[in-house]
């Protein structure tokens, strides 16, 4: 992961969710899936989903021991989990 700014966890993940956002938030990155679940679990920062319509799901607890901050524009389009 050096060097990079942000992890995108694929689905089928479920079972190394854990594993992966203990290595990102040591390092200060953003983790940002399509799986919802891993958001709601609090092993992503991130969920973005966009059927049946646009949802993009913040874990602000993942968040904030990611060290990861969101600027007030874009707060305003998510749900803070």
């Amino acid at each position: 992961m050096a060097g990079a700014g942000v992890v995108f966890v694929t689905v089928g993940m479920q079972a190394h969710h854990a594993a992966i956002f203990e290595a990102a938030k040591s390092q200060h990155l953003l983790t940002v899936s399509t799986d919802p679940s891993c958001a709601r679990a609090g092993r992503c920062v991130m969920s973005v989903a966009t059927q049946p319509a646009v949802e993009i799901l913040v874990n602000k607890q993942a968040a904030d021991q990611s060290q990861v901050a969101f600027r007030a524009a874009f707060r305003m389009l998510i749900v803070e989990i």
